[in-house]
């Protein structure tokens, strides 16, 4: 592999001096983050960023931009530790991706759900938590597109309690790589605005070229979490796609209209947003169940995310839920025997409800 991206970029690299300052910046931020690196699979990531670089390849360290360009165009490999981005472009595909599919608990459909009186929040003891069953379908998107780009890497990002981290271990049974989650006493009570927040922060602390969300949460319903972390990130966004497609630097989505079929395209890094006919999810493996062990996991906290946990929680949250009540238990039933006229007295039934 190194000998042929050697070959490839020896038509243009970079110019000597300014390549000699690169290996040697990524060969410190390298070393620095393998000392800390808890495997060896790591360790060897990390020094193929200087192998690539050597190769003349380009690097993102921090907020510099060092590329070289070829007749094939540039492709961004993602995040390889210690703020580094390395990468090279082979026939215009992107070779290594890094993209994060956000994944969140919910409530089981078929569990009781309340809110907890003291503070009309939901009362997660109450409910079975489960991964949100629309964010499989990114998940699996997510793998299919890691499938078609051979190395590149699925990161399933989550925030939520500490139970939370069940929905992300279903997701690396699925096949990601590997799994953060964002957990802190004081996220209680988030809305979608500190939410967006949250899970920006994350997913700029951990690398992307291509984030992927499903449609909506099955708990709120309120679909507006793409858009929202793409306005944060400052990137393009594609949602409701039935179809997506990774080119290049290129991501080109189909979505389906009431006017017939939109087709999208966005260079990334860019959010995207899935619907749940797009594909169908994988069922988790024997295979992948034991690999999921011993695939790596990360909790971050907002301290490490540099947030200020006013900006967060319920305290921070831009609506409040006032009060509720328990919906009545189900009373009596009235049978309507149809003789003729049963869709009339069904009629009355209704407007004696005042349902009509």
């Amino acid at each position: 592999m190194q000998r042929q991206i050697a070959e490839h970029d020896a038509r243009k690299r970079l110019p000597r001096r300014k390549l000699r300052v690169v290996v040697r910046v990524v060969e410190r931020r390298a070393t620095e983050s393998a000392e800390a690196a808890p495997n060896t699979g790591r360790r060897k990531i990390l020094q193929r960023a200087v192998v690539l670089v050597k190769a003349g390849a380009f690097a993102h360290i921090g907020n510099e931009h060092v590329t070289q360009r070829t007749q094939a165009g540039v492709s961004l490999f993602g995040r390889i530790g210690a703020g580094i981005h390395v990468g090279h472009a082979i026939a215009g595909r992107v070779r290594l991706m890094r993209i994060v599919a956000c994944v969140k608990q919910v409530p089981d459909t078929w569990s009781e759900k309340r809110l907890d009186p003291a503070d009309q929040t939901l009362d997660r003891a109450a409910a079975d938590g489960v991964i949100d069953e629309l964010d499989t379908y990114a998940v699996e998107e997510a793998l299919r597109l890691k499938e078609s780009h051979e190395g590149s890497t699925v990161v399933v990002l989550g925030m939520g309690p500490a139970p939370a981290a069940e929905s992300l271990r279903k997701a690396l049974t699925m096949g990601a790589d590997e799994a953060v989650h964002v957990v802190d006493d004081a996220l209680h009570g988030s809305d979608a605005l500190a939410t967006s927040l949250v899970l920006a922060k994350a997913i700029e602390h951990v690398g992307y070229d291509l984030v992927v969300l499903g449609s909506e949460s099955t708990d709120a319903r309120m679909g507006v979490m793409a858009a929202m972390l793409a306005e944060r990130l400052g990137v393009p966004q594609a949602t409701l796609a039935s179809k997506v497609e990774v080119d290049g630097s290129t991501v080109r989505v189909q979505r389906v209209t009431a006017a017939g079929q939109a087709d999208i395209e966005a260079e990334l890094p860019a959010v995207v947003s899935v619907l749940e006919k797009i594909n169908e999810p994988r069922y988790p493996s024997f295979k992948g169940i034991m690999a999921a062990k011993s695939k790596p996991t990360s909790t971050l906290s907002l301290a490490e995310l540099g947030i200020d946990p006013a900006q967060v929680g319920l305290a921070a949250a831009a609506t409040t839920v006032i009060d509720s009540t328990q919906r009545p238990a189900r009373g009596e039933r009235t049978l309507v025997n149809d003789e003729g006229d049963g869709g009339t007295r069904i009629a009355e039934f209704l407007a004696s409800r005042k349902l009509l």
